[in-house]
This record gives structure tokens, sequence and C-alpha cells, in this order.
């Protein structure tokens, strides 16, 4: 006999057709009629199902079984399970699963927002801003968030969000999975990331640069020792040689008569052991302050030295430099830096010469590039 459902040959032993399922049915009234056939209602919707399930799982390819379990739920109005492997991989898992809308939907804004704020964060530290830094770190600390809430979303709905493309899936290349995109994501995140980081580096640096610039002070262009705007000051200087203010006496020893005394001014007599000393005022330095600047000659050891002494507005010292003092016997001085009687130290590339000219006048000339020390050249008056 004969399937008349399928038309397979039947043995007479079979009560389902082997081929299509269809009941068999055996009138024992009549031996010699044929085998009459009854197809089970069901049994075409069945092989209906079962036919839709195989081009489903084609579609769906590997863990085909999971995924048609939880399509039935949705079909049947149930609820589906989380789908712990797209939380987990959320944005690869995109396009493991063929599924770029779904970057689209659940995370392009996210991603975004992250590269930005991250950028921003390392910006502020690398810059040294500590106000840049915690604006970046706040708001990378909820772009965190916000890409965290969007991973929970994705996997809560990947099962209902996968049913439908697979159902509207028309293109075989819309099918199974791709170890590829998931790859290539992890790729393109890591190189976006390098180039950010770069990118965020050398602004950082050149922010720095431009800070540096900004605060570095030219010497050629900064003021004298008192800030005066005026720096450099025009300091006419006259060749000793040429002037008229020249003593022609040979006396290394400071002369009596023009010369201000330590102690009394009015003695007749001066021991021989006692400095005599000699101070000068400059008024052509820096209005803020002058400067007084004292010869002193030592009778013992017939030797010289110079202190300039730094008075403030109120006209009280403030500081001063100490040198030893050479002469040449017309009252022209080379002045040595004396480290015994000043705390400033490492002056070098300098000389300084100081002409008395023997009536209340003297100058002081530097021969330096600093520009502290070019300060105290001048004119002198007697005090």
């Amino acid at each position: 006999m004969f399937c008349t459902q399928c038309g397979k040959e039947l043995s007479d032993d079979v009560s389902f057709c082997p081929n299509c399922g269809t009941k068999v049915l055996k009138h024992e009234a009549d031996p010699d009629e044929d085998v009459r056939l009854e197809t089970n209602p069901l049994v075409g919707s069945d092989q209906s199902k079962s036919t839709e399930n195989l081009e489903m799982a084609q579609i769906v390819g590997k863990n085909a079984e999971y995924y048609l379990a939880e399509f039935h739920k949705i079909e049947s109005h149930q609820k589906p399970r989380f789908n712990w492997a797209a939380f987990l991989l959320n944005i690869a898992f995109c396009f493991y699963r063929k599924c770029g809308f779904l970057f689209k939907k659940y995370f392009l804004i996210p991603i975004i927002l992250y590269f930005a704020t991250s950028a921003l964060f390392y910006f502020g530290i690398l810059s040294l801003n500590m106000t840049v830094t915690i604006a970046g770190g706040i708001l990378f600390i909820f772009t965190s968030i916000f890409l965290l809430v969007n991973g929970i979303r994705f996997g809560k709905n990947f099962n209902k969000e996968y049913y439908e493309h697979c159902k509207a899936v028309t293109r075989a290349s819309q099918c199974g999975v791709s170890i590829k995109g998931i790859v290539l994501t992890y790729v393109v995140i890591l190189a976006v990331s390098v180039l950010v980081s770069i990118a965020t580096g050398a602004v950082a640096l050149n922010s720095i640069n431009s800070l540096i610039e900004d605060s570095y002070v030219d010497n050629s262009n900064a003021t004298n020792l008192y800030d005066n705007p005026d720096y450099p000051p025009d300091f006419s200087y006259e060749d000793p040689a040429e002037s008229d203010y020249i003593p022609d006496g040979e006396t290394i020893a400071p002369d009596a008569s023009d010369r201000s005394y330590n102690d009394d001014e009015n003695s007749d007599a001066v021991e021989d052991s006692t400095p005599i000393s000699k101070t000068w005022a400059n008024w052509h330095s820096d209005a803020y302050m002058e400067i007084d600047l004292t010869l002193t000659y030592y009778p013992d050891s017939g030797s010289y030295d110079v202190y300039l002494t730094f008075l403030d507005n109120d006209g009280m010292p403030s500081g001063g430099l100490g040198f030893d003092a050479l002469t040449d016997g017309d009252d022209t001085y080379a002045l040595l830096f004396n480290q015994n009687t000043t705390d400033a130290t490492g002056y070098s590339g300098y000389e300084f010469t100081f002409y008395d000219y023997g009536n209340g006048l003297a100058e002081l000339v530097c021969y330096s590039d600093d520009p502290y020390l070019s300060a105290l050249a001048g004119s002198y008056e007697l005090i």
C-alpha cells in the first residue's frame, strides 16, 4: 500500500507514514478494501512549523537551540531571558550577531561621549590643570554609568531585538555569526583609543609650552635691580685720563681735608691704625632706593675696600655688596668681589672700576652683562 499524502510505499504493519507522519487507518470490515489513509489535521501545521524552525535555525547559526527557545517564548508573549553574552560583549556582540543597527541604537552616543570625556580627563592630568581634571573626571564617571545602563538594556532586550532581525533577514550575508566582526570591533576601539591619547597628549604639551613661553622673562628686556621701567639708565662715562677732576697728587691714602670719617670729623689727628672712610651717595639710581658707596682705607695693611649699601624709602639699609679694592695710586680702584662682606655669591664675568675725583664727585663703572650689577654703575656725590 501507499501513503495517500506523499505517495511513499508503506508496509502493512505501520501506523504512521515514516516520511510525512500521516496516520494510516485500516478497515477491518473489509480486508480486501484498499487501505484508507486519514491525515491528522495537526500534522500539516506541525510540518509547517518544523520548516519555519529549520529556516530560523539556519539564520541564527551558532547556539540556535537557545535562540529558538527564546523566540518561542516571544511568540507566546512570554518574557525572554536576560542575554548575558550580549551584556558582557555589548558593542562586539552587535557585530558578532551582524546587528550593526543595534550598535547605533544602544552604543553610538555613549561611546562618543566616553572618548570625549576620557580625552578631557587625560588632558587635565597631562597639562597639570586641576579644574579641567576634576571636570573631566566627573563627566567621565557619568558617561561610564550611561554606557553601563545601555549595556544592561542591551542584554535585557537583545533576544527580542534579535528575533525581529531574524524575521526580517533577506540575504544570506545577514545570517549566522561573524568572528571577524568581534576582532574588527576591538581593533577599531584600540585604534581610536591610541589616536585620542596621542591627540590629547599633543594638545596638552602645546598648552604647557604656551604657559612656559608666557611666563618666561627675557633678560634682555628685564628691568634693573629695582624694577625701574626706564632701565637701562643712560650713565655718562668720562675717561678719567681726560677728566679735570683727576687729582694730581701721588698720595694713596685718602686726604682727610675732603673726606668724611667714621670717627670724630673734627678731630685734629687720626691714629695711624684707624681705618679712614669716605661715603658717596648715588643720586642717579632708581627713585625707589638710594645707593651709598663707602671707600675705606686701612693704614695698617695699606689696603682698601668698597661697600655699597642699599637704602629703602625710609633711608634704612636693606642690603649691600662688598669688594676688595686695588688702586693704581691715582685714586682709581679696581674692585674685586669680597666674599667676606656679603652674602651674595656666584658673580662672574664682571669688572668694576671706581674713580675718586677728589672734589666730592666719584664714579663707579661696571662692565657686565648682568643687569643687576650694571644697575650699580653711575655717578656718586660725596655725603
